[in-house]
């Protein structure tokens, strides 16, 4: 069986590059749960304005700025544009900072 080549990168292996953004979310909602756990619906605001930006971004003509709120907006979109790593990676210690914080706020709590 063959796999659809992307720029010598198969399509099942390209789709990981999702794997720093779904950090970034998770992280969001890591810190909320353990920071703010009376507004953990807030992360829906995120994610509905990150698809704002993925879908209607360019044709609302969101300024730069706005555009780099959403940390989707820093994945490359295969097979047209090339994998530049800093984003990315940028964005997983962005991912695991957050997370880090929202484990430790969560250990912090009065749970009784």
């Amino acid at each position: 069986m063959s796999l659809v080549e992307v720029k010598g990168l198969p399509m099942l292996q390209a789709k990981p590059i999702y794997g720093p953004t779904i950090w970034v979310v998770l992280g969001l909602t890591t810190v909320l749960v353990g920071a703010f756990p009376k507004r953990t619906s807030l992360i829906w605001i995120y994610v509905t304005f990150s698809i704002l930006v993925i879908y209607l971004g360019s044709l609302l003509e969101f300024p730069e700025w706005v555009n780099n709120i959403s940390a989707f907006h820093h994945i490359p979109q295969l097979p047209n544009e090339e994998i530049i790593w800093f984003p990315l990676s940028s964005l997983s210690l962005v991912g695991i900072v957050l997370s880090v914080i929202g484990f430790l706020s969560y250990n912090k709590r009065d749970i009784y």
